[in-house]
């Protein structure tokens, strides 16, 4: 097959994959739009550290790296050598492993070998490899990753067949195909006899274009295997295999090349002939030391293949190599072994540590050890253009910054060091990833979804679109409760079985806590959903106040189409001198009238909103509720500050709920809301939360806006002078909100930067609108 084809296929949501070098042009020139136009966006990929460096190095960093997919550095003793393709579907997956990188060469230029696994609803029988191959990828991703975890949460929920092979025990040993992989206790050595034992093998042909010096891959594996007859395929003008170090007449060569084509054949196979059965073996491990000892040697690979057992006298012919032995090779026309000489000492392809961008905020994690100290760093944007004047780095710097610029997202990073500059390094834009990345939404969802994403003002069809969303989530019937996350169990390190359930807040917190304190990365990765009600509310709502960026990458996806979009609406304006003087006199009156009947129906409209979400909050009195009702009561306090009329007065169309009345002023409406959840139900004790992050992140939000809420509401009614009967209620509500904002913060210090973060935001969105004074940090 056309290994690029593959890519094309529709019916999967998402990608992983690993590789040892990486093309980034090739990439996001062939597979990339392949799977992207097929609907598979969230894609994330693992490829060596120092080859990526390299590469950046002498071509640039990737275009849509970090907005559109996540790419991520491994680093381990030896390469990271691995090339695997990952892909998941509601109903199907597909699993490749093989010698092809995501390069040119790779994906169209060399003879590579793949071996192809897939699963689907009707046939299950392979899902076990499936959760290994999982696995496998998880045990690789850097501990600091930011996305990563993320992209897996996706597939998981999207894909419940995905979780369930992942808990699925190895295959025995009796397996006719299982994985090979890089183990600190076991080498591939060790893997591939356990997988022949029993079977006599009589021949062991070997395809392989890289080896060690001295040969001691092959000794070793001709050892584990009984010392059979060896057959080495090679190609004699490739200028990789030591000749001169064979010293038995049991080791014949043969000459692979096909004189027909020119390509490299960069495919790497054992093939162990038995009595019973014939035993494959393909992948990434080429016949050499560093990649059948893997990590249990210092400068070992990380490799990954493929066991497959068939019928005798099968393998080379599926292969189309029974013919070889007619090929037979004199050791003295091979040409003497090439030893590569690496003349770049590291200085050419310097690390840049690793950036993420989020809302305003700039994150730089430098590499650890640190060579050199960093003097200052240039932004770049899409197209390699530098944004600003380089940002300094000072000694005692926590290495974050706010853009001057929020609207101008960059996408990359240099840092100049004393001892030179880095390579273009990625910035991971997590607001662009979470919308992106997300599979595409369909029928009703995708229009809420759509419309959500383009908004730009807080209005009550954000109520509405909770509403539908929910009921469509329901409708979709997603994971159980039992299926949604890992407890406290496997927080806490336990041996215990862990069960899979929804967690009381409380609990969730003491889990959160417990794994943090233990660095237990992958405690709440696996249940995060980025398309409910909630998440898709709450992400406009984070636009809406700039807490996530406006500017979400749309421009990188024209871009990849190769087409802009055509907007066919008239807008151009129409003036009034166009009009006959009466004509327009009439018009404006009349205008006039609409707008005044519009503010006074849309304060109606809001007041209702606030008499049904009260109504709603006393049936739902005594139950567990959800992180839906939060975003709830958020919205509606949001919708309340953006139509409230500012201190001194000042109706407008947008300003339409007084900032002092009897019953409609808005001071009075959000204390009625906060109420509710802070007084009569209070929510925190009978909340449920999802166990993963993201959930405890939106708890945040919401504390951080209730408190905002409440104390710009006591400013409002205090401005319109000491005499507000609500002054002192609203003022006791205020004091208990932040008691129990401060309760929850006060467990994790970057909680506290968090709701700060979230104030600041406020502020600048509604505080000086209101003319009031900016509300401080708790």
């Amino acid at each position: 097959m056309k290994y690029y084809d593959v890519f094309g296929e529709a019916g999967f949501h998402s990608a992983f994959m690993t590789t040892y070098a990486f093309s980034a042009q090739a990439f996001e020139d062939v597979p990339f739009p392949k799977l992207r136009g097929a609907g598979c966006w969230n894609i994330a990929i693992l490829a060596d550290k120092a080859m990526l460096n390299m590469s950046f190095a002498e071509y640039g960093a990737p275009r849509y790296a970090g907005a559109l997919y996540h790419l991520a550095k491994v680093s381990v003793g030896g390469a990271f050598h691995p090339k695997m393709t990952l892909l998941v579907g509601p109903e199907k997956g597909r699993l490749l492993i093989g010698s092809a990188n995501l390069t040119a060469l790779g994906l169209a230029g060399n003879k590579e070998l793949v071996a192809d696994v897939r699963y689907t609803a009707d046939d299950r029988d392979k899902a076990p490899l499936f959760g290994e191959a999982l696995n496998y990828l998880r045990s690789h991703i850097p501990p600091e990753d930011p996305w990563f975890g993320d992209a897996l949460s996706r597939a998981f929920r999207y894909s419940p067949w995905l979780r369930e092979a992942a808990e699925i025990e190895t295959p025995g040993d009796q397996s006719d195909i299982r994985l090979l992989a890089d183990k600190s206790d076991q080498t591939f050595l060790d893997q591939i006899k356990a997988a022949v034992a029993g079977d006599e093998i009589e021949r062991l042909v070997v395809l392989s274009p890289y080896w060690d010096a001295k040969l001691e891959g092959l000794m070793r594996l001709r050892e584990v295997l009984g010392m059979p007859p060896t057959d080495i395929l090679i190609d004699p003008l490739a200028a990789q295999f030591p000749a001169s170090m064979l010293d038995g007449a049991a080791v014949e060569l043969f000459d692979l090349r096909d004189e027909r084509s020119s390509r490299f054949v960069h495919a790497k196979a054992f093939i162990a002939c038995g009595k019973k059965w014939d035993h494959v073996i393909s992948g990434s491990m080429n016949c050499s030391l560093p990649a059948l000892l893997g990590p249990t040697i210092p400068r070992g690979n990380a490799e990954l293949g493929l066991y497959k057992r068939v019928e005798p006298g099968m393998a080379l012919r599926a292969l189309k190599l029974d013919g070889y032995r007619q090929t037979p090779l004199d050791w003295a026309d091979i040409l003497p072994r090439l030893i590569a000489t690496n003349i770049n000492d590291g200085s050419q392809a310097r690390d840049g540590g690793a950036f993420t961008l989020q809302g305003h905020r700039l994150n730089w994690t430098p590499t650890a050890p640190a060579s050199a100290r960093a003097l200052s760093l240039q932004l770049y944007d899409r197209d390699g253009v530098e944004l600003g004047d380089p940002i300094q780095i000072d000694a005692s710097s926590r290495f974050e910054w706010d853009l001057p610029n929020p609207d101008l997202r960059p996408r990359t990073a240099r840092v100049q060091f004393e001892g030179g500059l880095s390579v273009p390094t990625i910035i991971v834009d997590l607001d662009a990833l979470l919308i992106r990345t997300l599979p595409p939404h369909r029928g009703k969802k995708r229009k809420i979804a759509d419309f959500l994403s383009e908004t730009t003002y807080e209005d009550l069809f954000l109520l509405q679109a909770i509403n539908e969303l929910e009921m469509l989530d329901i409708g979709e019937q997603p994971v159980s409760a039992e299926h949604v996350g890992r407890t406290v169990v496997e927080a806490s390190g336990s041996d215990e079985q862990p069960e899979l359930r929804v967690l009381s807040y409380e609990a969730f917190v003491r889990a959160r806590s417990r794994a943090k304190a233990e660095d237990s990365r992958n405690a709440f990765f696996l249940a995060k959903r980025q398309d409910g009600a909630a998440d898709l509310v709450s992400m406009c709502l984070n636009r809406l106040i700039g807490l996530m960026a406006s500017d979400l990458s749309s421009e990188d996806e024209d871009d990849l189409r190769r087409q802009s979009e055509i907007d066919l609406r008239n807008t151009e304006p129409s003036s009034e001198g166009d009009d006959e003087p009466e004509t327009a006199q009439l018009a404006k009156a009349a205008q006039e009238k609409a707008a005044r009947q519009r503010v006074k129906a849309t304060a109606k409209k809001i007041e209702e909103a606030v008499k049904a979400f009260e109504v709603r909050s006393k049936d739902l009195a005594g139950q567990r509720i959800t992180t839906t009702e939060l975003v709830r009561l958020r919205t509606l306090l949001q919708i309340i500050l953006a139509y409230a009329q500012p201190a001194g007065g000042n109706d407008s169309d947008l300003h339409v709920l007084p900032i002092s009345g009897k019953n409609g002023d808005w001071p009075r409406l959000v204390g009625r809301l906060l109420n509710q959840h802070f007084k009569a139900m209070r929510a925190l004790h009978s909340l449920d939360v999802e166990a993963d992050e993201s959930e405890y992140h939106r708890v945040l939000e919401y504390l951080a806006f209730a408190r905002y809420a409440a104390q710009i509401a006591v400013a409002g009614a205090r401005s319109t002078g000491p005499g507000n009967p609500i002054l002192k209620p609203l003022d006791q509500l205020a004091k208990d909100v932040e008691t129990q904002v401060r309760a929850v913060i006060s467990l994790q210090e970057d909680d506290t930067q968090a709701i700060g973060e979230i104030n600041d935001r406020l502020n600048e969105r509604f505080t000086v609108r209101l003319a009031l004074d900016p509300i401080p940090h708790p």
